[in-house]
């Protein structure tokens, strides 16, 4: 499934996606009701991120309205700092401001000089 996009009643809006850990992700480090996967919910306004163990999450979630996704978000448990490559925007965004850091800048320009006061 892709990133699934909400608002609930207090208009926050919402992404959500399902993710799958694997052994290459370091699910064995991962608490055991997470290890077969999550919900993971975040809001566009804060950045804060939710997630709900899939073995929580009611069957044919992927059909619910915007509200019944709402009540499903507000059983999820808030997580610490997202991580900054934990969706493919995400990871994109992180590759973008990445290479902003490591860009060399050129001489900087003044906008006169002494001369001019």
């Amino acid at each position: 499934m892709a990133i699934r996009y909400f608002a609930d009643p207090d208009g926050t809006r919402w992404s959500m996606w399902p993710v799958q850990p694997t052994t290459l992700t370091g699910s064995h480090l991962l608490a055991e009701q997470y290890r077969g996967g999550w919900l993971c919910f975040e809001s566009a306004q804060t950045g804060e991120r939710y997630r709900l163990s899939l073995d929580e999450v009611p069957p044919a979630w992927e059909s619910f309205s915007d509200d019944r996704l709402a009540l499903v978000r507000r059983m999820a448990v808030l997580t610490r700092s997202p991580s900054v490559t934990s969706t493919p925007i995400a990871a994109h965004k992180a590759i973008i401001e990445e290479e902003a850091r490591n860009r060399v800048s050129g001489p900087k320009a003044m906008v006169g000089d002494d001369e001019d006061r």
